[in-house]
């Protein structure tokens, strides 16, 4: 659902199987360092992408187009 937010490596692990996910999550489990890069990566995506000042910005773009429509 929210695949295009996701950079696999950069700010998360992904798999498409049951091994791929259980690999991911021993790799998590015994890394600490990618713990915190996958955690600081995530949420620096979080935060740009869900800024107030931004999502009040689109927001009000949308209201003006469908009100002027």
């Amino acid at each position: 659902m929210f695949r295009e937010w996701l950079s696999p490596g950069l700010d998360c692990l992904m798999g498409s199987t049951e091994q791929e996910f259980e690999a991911g999550i021993e790799q998590l489990v015994s890394d600490t360092d990618l713990r915190k890069r996958l955690g600081n990566e995530g949420r620096k995506s979080a935060e740009a992408r869900h800024d107030i000042e931004k999502t009040a910005s689109r927001l009000g773009g949308i209201y003006e187009e469908l009100l002027s429509s």
